[in-house]
């Protein structure tokens, strides 16, 4: 992957460098994801602009703030950040023992590899030695994370377990108990915070990777997919792709005429359940009327009251639907971070 600049700077360089941003809530959002802490943070808004930083670094660091997504990748104590500044390019940020490292970069194809070497995995692994899926319950899933190693250490060599499921602990065991973990994040408008759109989660085998499906849990289980890590990190290079071609350039301000189905309330929507809604009643109408010779006296006025209710119901049900349904994150369950 063809980079071209690359700059590294103390924390106390970037809280300089945001203080001229502009914008205290997008400077206070790059802070936490680079894990300043609260009083660092809180420098933000009381440092005085330095006129001897950088262009390059102003520049930089501009492109950070204006992106519309990014994806957080961690390992260990290192953590990388990658922010799409258009459909071909953006910029990488290390951070690593309280140093913050930001590369120009100026194609996305590439990225997986350079993902891959962050791992310090091999992409040359083109075989994938265990090809084999295995479930794993919850509870299982859990209470690895909570114990200790020397517990960890009994459960792989108790034999009562499944060896498949042995060989994924002892690979699990030396990553540290922990779950690799890539977070793809949007902005949905220039207001918004960054929202977790999806996630990626794996732990590095000896020449291989299990890919964690949380996804397709069922019946309280989780799968586990042994896969090669040449093809693991091609997969991912795919998904990069698809993640940061549309729309990767910097944040697009929101036109004057809202998109009516991003509104809080729209009459659109609560028009088409209406009319949907009583084509529905009205089939149901003309069902009981095919059978009308053999109703009682009281047959016409029940079936009219039984319209009327359901048409109260329909407007009623009409009002809720003009409103924006509530959007939920992608659940990350029972998983912890490379941290």
């Amino acid at each position: 992957m063809e980079q071209d600049q690359k700059i590294s700077v103390s924390a106390q360089d970037l809280i300089a460098v945001l203080a001229h941003s502009g914008s205290v809530k997008r400077a206070r959002e790059f802070a936490k994801e680079n894990n300043f802490s609260k009083k660092e943070i809180g420098q933000i808004s009381e440092t005085q602009p330095d006129s001897n930083i950088s262009n390059a670094l102003k520049d930089m660091v501009s492109t950070v703030l204006d992106a519309s997504k990014m994806i957080r990748i961690e390992n260990g104590t290192q953590c990388l950040l990658i922010y799409p500044a258009h459909r071909t390019g953006g910029i990488l940020e290390y951070i690593h023992n309280g140093r913050y490292e930001l590369i120009k970069y100026n194609s996305h194809q590439g990225l997986n590899e350079l993902i891959c070497d962050f791992y310090g995995l091999d992409f040359r692994f083109q075989e994938d030695p265990m090809k084999i899926n295995i479930e794993l319950s919850n509870s299982l899933y859990d209470q690895i994370h909570n114990i200790d190693s020397a517990e960890l250490n009994k459960m792989i060599d108790d034999e009562k377990f499944d060896v498949k499921i042995r060989q994924f602990l002892l690979d699990f065991n030396r990553n540290n108990q922990q779950v690799c973990k890539l977070v793809f994040k949007k902005r949905k408008n220039e207001k918004n915070y960054m929202q977790e759109d999806f996630a990626m989660f794996f732990v590095p085998g000896e020449g291989y990777i299990w890919h964690i499906k949380y996804e397709e849990a069922d019946n309280n289980q989780i799968f586990l997919m042994s896969n090669s890590v040449s093809h693991y990190f091609d997969v991912l290079q795919k998904v990069l792709d698809d993640f940061l071609q549309d729309g990767s350039s910097h944040t697009k301000k929101t036109s004057s005429k809202p998109n009516q189905e991003g509104e809080k309330f729209s009459f659109k929507r609560g028009f088409s359940f209406f009319w949907k809604s009583n084509l529905v009643l009205l089939i149901t109408i003309l069902f009981f009327y095919i059978n009308k010779s053999s109703w009682s006296e009281e047959g016409g006025p029940v079936v009219l009251l039984f319209a009327l209710l359901w048409e109260a119901m329909i407007i009623i049900l009409s009002i809720f639907a003009c409103l924006k349904e509530r959007e939920e994150s992608f659940p990350v369950k029972g998983a912890r971070s490379a941290s």
